[in-house]
């Protein structure tokens, strides 16, 4: 593989899980103050990424 190809990519995928390691952790912190999220319905919403992995393929799979 080209290196530049390679770092391109590699390059994606970094800022791809650094955006999601930049506001997950700080959403519980923004649900429970100000929203006055219970921590259960913090959990549901925590949920809802995995349950969407599983269920995404059945619905748009081949």
């Amino acid at each position: 593989m080209d290196l530049a190809l390679y770092v391109r990519i590699s390059l994606v995928m970094f800022l791809e899980f650094a955006i999601w390691g930049a506001w997950l952790p700080v959403l519980a912190t923004r649900l429970l103050g100000p929203l006055k999220f219970t921590g259960k319905q913090t959990g549901w919403i925590y949920a809802t990424l995995p349950l969407a992995c599983i269920v995404s393929p059945l619905i748009a799979g081949q």
